[in-house]
């Protein structure tokens, strides 16, 4: 430890090889320190590593910490891990009170398959959320998702979207503004009269639509339309529900099969409507 004298009130401690720093619980490592007692701040070189109990890891090459306030500045190759998911980028500020940590850089998330990368993020520790802003990329197994924003969970694997979101997987293309998926399970909600496509070409709108991925049932509810452009049928009502499995629908409040052929066009209305598509 080397104390440099910079003027009658301050003085700059110096620290190398295998630094070890605790304040309270949390615990730094790095290969060498500067630490400023005036100011409360400290810079962090090679190797930096803060731990918060058993929970939370933090590592970088490069740490700016202002003692008062909590707050670190990481820089080069940064990480945060919470032993579910792992979150990279090259600059991250992170609060050691809050337990949150937000990069306006670009960053990754990777947890399990999947992987999710965006401009901006920001990473809760308290619910495990990570709330993407701007250009977000979701890469899973089974589904790839595009979005100005969403809100993920990296505990229970549920995204929320909060903004123009397009999904894609090997059952539907899906257009939302508002909604939720499950990445585990494949269930999801969409409100806000989202559009789905089917792999059959099949198109679905309603205000809310929800669908269980196990049972293969959805159910439309609100001004809710089936064109199945294939068999040159359209069913409306305002609360249709689907069987996937038995390709079959059941529609009720108002409900109209509107079937055409040609130049001729058949009306069906009635209490319930129910069909195989």
């Amino acid at each position: 430890l080397r104390e440099k004298t910079i003027d009658s009130l301050t003085k700059i401690e110096t620290i190398a090889g295998n630094v070890i720093l605790h304040e309270g619980t949390t615990k730094f490592t790095c290969d060498s320190a500067v630490i400023n007692r005036r100011y409360n701040t400290m810079e962090a070189f090679g190797n930096v590593h803060i731990n918060q109990g058993d929970s939370l890891f933090t590592s970088s090459q490069y740490m700016q910490y202002l003692g008062k306030e909590r707050i670190a500045y990481l820089k080069k190759n940064v990480t945060l891990t919470d032993k579910k998911s792992t979150l990279t980028t090259q600059n991250l500020e992170y609060n050691l009170t809050t337990a949150t940590g937000k990069y306006n850089t670009g960053g990754k998330v990777v947890n399990g398959k999947t992987t999710i990368t965006s401009t901006q993020g920001i990473y809760y520790e308290d619910t495990k959320d990570v709330y993407f802003i701007h250009k977000v990329d979701v890469v899973d197994p089974k589904t790839k998702i595009k979005a100005d924003s969403l809100l993920y969970n990296t505990q229970t694997q549920k995204i929320t979207f909060i903004g123009p979101t397009t999904i894609k997987n090997k059952d539907a293309n899906i257009t939302t503004t508002q909604g939720s998926y499950d990445l585990k399970n494949g269930d999801a909600f969409f409100g806000n009269r989202s559009v789905v496509k089917d792999s059959s070409g099949r198109v679905y709108q309603a205000n809310n639509i929800a669908f269980d991925d196990k049972s293969g049932q959805a159910q439309l509810e609100g001004n809710a339309i089936i064109k199945d452009s294939a068999s040159r049928l359209i069913i409306t009502g305002n609360q249709i529900f689907l069987d996937k499995k038995n390709n079959s629908f059941l529609a009720t409040k108002k409900p109209v099969l509107i079937i055409w052929q040609d130049k001729d066009t058949t009306y069906i209305s009635g209490d319930t409507l129910f069909s195989g598509l």
